[in-house]
């Protein structure tokens, strides 16, 4: 596959994501994707614990969107920059396992998606975006 296979590729992942559609969203995606997200001490590991994670990030924020500004590749690695926003609306599982009521205040924060393509799926994803901009947004203290 060449680089705008491989943009395309990433391109209609994103748009699954965009659409809430996790199915589809994890049909791009080796059985055995790693999944390197902000914030984890370890990745997700497999199309279904990223399935299962972003469900979940859709019920505390069910109206985040992802908006690509700028899609470019080089091989196989492709980079997605964009902007995530949303509303803090459902519940936030809390460090101590509590849940944390929404806030119910929207974010709007420059975000970017990489993805490593191999044989035609995304093999491994790395994220990345200013977690302290997103948590001041959502109302954290400094």
């Amino acid at each position: 596959m060449d680089v705008q296979d491989n943009i395309q590729i990433t391109r209609a992942a994103l748009e699954a994501f965009e659409a809430h559609d996790m199915d589809r969203f994890v049909s791009f995606m080796s059985e055995s994707v790693i999944d390197y997200t902000p914030g984890r001490s370890e990745p997700l590991r497999g199309r279904e614990a990223v399935r299962e994670d972003n469900i979940g990030f859709l019920a505390m924020y069910p109206d985040v969107t992802f908006e690509i500004t700028q899609i470019f590749g080089d091989g196989e690695m492709v980079c997605a920059q964009g902007i995530v926003m949303g509303t803090d609306t459902g519940p936030l599982p809390g460090p101590d396992g509590q849940q944390l009521p929404p806030t119910n205040k929207s974010f709007r924060v420059p975000a970017c998606f990489v993805a490593k393509i191999e044989d035609g799926r995304i093999s491994e994803i790395y994220e990345y975006l200013d977690r302290l901009e997103f948590s001041l947004q959502l109302g954290a203290s400094g």
